[in-house]
């Protein structure tokens, strides 16, 4: 569900599975800190009508300004089978430098992209295990990226095997509204990359938890 926040206008998308049974919700907007509430229940019909005409325009724009990357075959690098990927996108040289130290402590190959276009060529050929967004990452604010939103329209197979964290100083570090609101795994307060490794830790072995639940569910049903 899209909802907008009446203080500041941001845009923020709430996955349907974690509204409480139909129940109204109220949080704090990620951006302003103003107070939403969330009433499922009002005008569904206009605000799925209202979601599938924006996630159809999203899609047009980008595959408009990044045809050439979906009309390309040439495949890029290649990796040993079963390496650990994860895609840092971060202008930030130091801290670039930080997640990319945390990643390969924890046993991942870190490959680093500096543009959108140079990002989703990546993505396109090679599944990640986890991909790590800088605010203003190209030029874009969190509210506004292109790749974020290409990324959270991946079909639903790819992206729930991707551990998708957002860094930036408006979130509370491992903030579960924020994350939501965002569509991602997980959220990190650029003050708190000190601890980079172990946040980031936790979050793996949350993850995993998680899907390995998930995974047997399907197989359980035939779904697999």
């Amino acid at each position: 569900m899209e909802i907008r926040c009446d203080k500041c206008s941001v845009l923020l998308n709430i996955p349907d599975n974690k509204i409480a049974n139909g129940k109204k919700m109220q949080f704090s907007c990620p951006k302003c800190k103003g107070q939403i509430i969330l009433d499922p229940n009002e005008s569904k019909s206009d605000e799925s009508a209202s979601h599938n005409q924006t996630t159809e325009s999203q899609e047009g724009h980008i595959k408009e300004n990044y045809k050439d990357i979906f009309e390309d075959d040439i495949p890029l690098d290649f990796y040993g089978e079963g390496v650990k990927l994860a895609l840092i996108l971060a202008n930030d040289t130091r801290k670039r430098k930080i997640i990319s130290q945390a990643l390969e402590e924890l046993g991942y190959q870190c490959i680093i992209s500096e543009t959108t276009r140079e990002a989703m060529s990546k993505i396109k050929y090679h599944l990640f295990d986890a991909i790590i967004l800088l605010d203003g990452f190209d030029g874009f604010d969190l509210e506004q990226s292109t790749i974020l939103q290409w990324i959270n329209n991946l079909s639903l197979s790819i992206r729930r095997r991707i551990l998708l964290a957002l860094i930036g100083n408006k979130f509370k570090t491992m903030d579960k509204i924020s994350s939501y609101a965002f569509s991602v795994n997980l959220v990190i307060n650029i003050n708190d990359m000190d601890n980079l490794t172990d946040i980031l830790r936790i979050a793996f072995i949350e993850n995993n938890k998680f899907y390995k639940v998930f995974r047997e569910t399907l197989e359980e049903l035939g779904k697999s």
